[in-house]
């Protein structure tokens, strides 16, 4: 039976491929393969919950199930994404990245999601499911827990950002007493190429009496307006005891109405996805149409000035990645230097510390240093893996300023090759938004190195500790210091050759997108006359498509 007014999901996926494969349109595939992955079920929402390390996504998931089933970590999670959804009886089921699948007691979903236990994601999960009797009264709509967005691992970073054209619902979770931090602008401006349907959850509200709630509230309104031309709606949210009401409110404000609505929210999220792709792929085809019915000199010297655009990419290059070696230089001195009151920290911590054991380990020199040995060492490799996790920000600011230094030079370039196009052709072009992602490095390996003197070794049994045993242990605590400042060194140093292939690849990426608009815009403004036809068919296509988007039914 025929649906009027309607219009075929698989038509729309079929147009956009063929738009993008037939005029060379490679930016627009992101796009296409988002619309394909939701339209695949069109009925079913899944509502992703994003934010950074330690904003409270697990807990707030757990909270809002009513029973510890994510693990919840001081130190950032592995590179998995977790699905939460109703099943009749507790169920987790992994499936590995070769494609087999593995079901597991839910119990032991911490081997496969911690760093911990799952260190890089060596076990190669793709993702886990898992399947709760407490979500039945939320049933068909799924939770999703994404790794959390600048911890001190690539892999968690990188994870997330690639399941983002996935996103139906999402949550975006920050700390209230931190609230919109430049990381979560980046993301949810990112988030909304893929979905309208936004919500801004303050997390750990308890922090904050009423007053100061309401500062936090009006601030991150007065950011979200200023962002962005639509309404975000924001809500706190608490974990703790006597904060029930916060869940009750997201209940009936966002997950009910969301749940009683679903297949028109779902449609909504589908029509958006589709009139974003088909607009940006308009754009395109209209230089096309413009630039072929101009005259050939007009023609030419559009292909002229592209041509210029392109050879000036080399120049582009040259400075991006003088900008990155000055980064790359001044790190470590930088991040040195603002490490001193950690270091300060940690050399009277584990000194004091010390002292104390010197007076309890009464034992001839060899096996006093030995032991002292095995403890600095031990101790070490906690202190530095905690100052890598706590200090990431600071190790990974060199990458931060490049990454807003790209996206300006990005952008700038969009205006230039936007405005060429304006003077040549009289149109404007509107090109797809490009952020080069930040893909933090891996946290290094915590790899402490302590030696001491061989001849105190090779002589201790002579040297009687009575004697000498306070010169002994004044020698031991300073060489303590030592240690302690040359691993931190050595950590600093290891940050930065990991920050340092990062830039890099950021840069790579800014310059692999310009090159390839430019190709993109340069054979466009090549088509002969006798495309004229195909260009304003195409777009006679995109437009009826964009009418029907406005009010019409989506079916497969």
């Amino acid at each position: 039976m025929s649906k009027p007014f309607a219009i075929n999901i698989i038509e729309l996926t079929i147009l956009l491929k063929e738009l993008s494969a037939r005029f060379k349109l490679d930016s627009l595939r992101q796009e296409i393969s988002a619309c394909e992955s939701f339209a695949s079920s069109p009925t079913k929402i899944d509502i992703a919950v994003f934010g950074r390390f330690k904003a409270g996504k697990s807990s707030f998931l757990n909270h809002l199930i009513g029973r510890p089933v994510l693990p919840v970590a001081a130190v950032p999670l592995t590179a998995v994404i977790t699905r939460l959804r109703y099943g009749p009886n507790d169920r987790a089921i992994v499936e590995f990245l070769h494609g087999q699948s593995q079901e597991i007691p839910i119990t032991q979903i911490k081997e496969y999601v911690t760093e911990k236990e799952n260190p890089a994601n060596q076990k190669n999960v793709a993702a886990i499911t898992v399947e709760l009797p407490q979500l039945k009264d939320l049933s068909p709509l799924e939770f999703v827990d994404t790794p959390g967005v600048g911890s001190a691992f690539m892999h968690n970073t990188l994870t997330t950002h690639n399941w983002l054209p996935y996103v139906g619902t999402a949550i975006v979770a920050t700390s209230a007493d931190a609230p919109l931090a430049e990381r979560d602008i980046s993301l949810i401006s990112e988030i909304r190429k893929y979905t309208p349907r936004i919500v801004i959850l303050l997390t750990k509200a308890d922090l904050l009496d009423p007053e100061q709630q309401k500062e936090v509230l009006e601030f991150t309104q007065s950011i979200v307006n200023k962002q962005w031309d639509s309404k975000i709606p924001i809500y706190f949210y608490s974990v703790k005891p006597g904060f029930e009401k916060y869940r009750e409110l997201l209940f009936q404000k966002v997950l009910i109405p969301l749940l009683e609505q679903r297949e028109s929210a779902s449609m909504d999220i589908l029509r958006y996805k589709f009139n974003s792709a088909l607009t940006n792929a308009r754009s395109y085809l209209q230089l096309g149409l413009t630039a072929a019915t101009k005259t050939k000199e007009a023609q030419t010297n559009l292909v002229k000035q592209l041509t210029e655009e392109l050879t000036a990419l080399d120049l582009l290059s040259e400075q991006l990645e003088l900008v990155v070696r000055e980064l790359d230089a001044t790190s470590f001195e930088k991040t040195l230097q603002r490490l001193q009151p950690e270091t300060k920290g940690i050399e009277n911590k584990l000194t004091t510390e010390l002292s104390g054991l010197l007076q309890k380990w009464r034992m001839p020199v060899p096996k006093l240093l030995d032991q002292y040995m095995q403890w600095l060492t031990e101790k070490l490799r906690e202190e530095l893996h905690m100052l890598s996790e706590n200090r990431r920000d600071l190790f990974l600011a060199p990458l931060n300023t490049l990454h807003k230094h790209l996206s300006a030079t990005v952008q700038a370039f969009h205006e230039k090759l936007a405005q060429r196009i304006m003077e040549t052709l009289g149109i404007t072009l509107s090109l797809p938004d490009f952020t080069p992602r930040i893909i933090p490095p891996e946290n290094p390996p915590i790899d402490v190195g302590v030696a001491f003197d061989v001849t105190l070794d090779l002589i201790g049994y002579l040297i009687p500790m009575p004697i000498f045993g306070k010169l002994i242990h004044r020698r031991l605590i300073n060489h303590a210091r030592y240690e302690i400042r040359k691993n931190i060194s050595r950590l600093t140093a290891s940050w930065r050759d990991k920050t340092s292939k990062a830039m890099h690849e950021m840069k790579r990426q800014a310059m692999a997108h310009l090159r390839t608009e430019i190709l993109t815009l340069l054979d466009l403004a090549q088509k002969p006359t006798t495309d004229i036809e195909v260009f304003t068919e195409y777009l006679r296509r995109i437009d009826d498509a964009l009418k029907t988007l406005e009010d019409s039914t989506l079916y497969n």
